[in-house]
């Protein structure tokens, strides 16, 4: 996870999406919230961006699952086995 936020900070987005995306299939429940950094990098924020409009506080709120669920709709092709995974678990 470390590797991966350097990677985002300097800029080298690609490389930590990728990185990001490793983690969060290895960890579907994604305790680290790697899927929030992976659709922030998608919508073109900075790691700085990021932390400023969503870590209150060294805490994140619900803003940010709401902020999610509006947003990775939109990126099927990296969400759409986690929303289906999420759902299988909720049977």
């Amino acid at each position: 996870m470390n590797r991966a936020l350097s990677e985002w900070d300097q800029e080298n987005n690609e490389e930590a999406a990728e990185l990001l995306r490793k983690l969060f299939k290895t960890n579907p429940h994604d305790n680290v919230g790697a899927h929030h950094y992976i659709l922030a990098i998608r919508l073109g924020f900075t790691l700085a961006g990021f932390e400023d409009q969503f870590n209150k506080a060294n805490y994140y709120n619900n803003e940010l699952n709401n902020w999610f669920d509006e947003h990775a709709p939109r990126y099927p092709k990296e969400f759409d086995w986690w929303f289906k995974e999420m759902e299988n678990q909720r049977m």
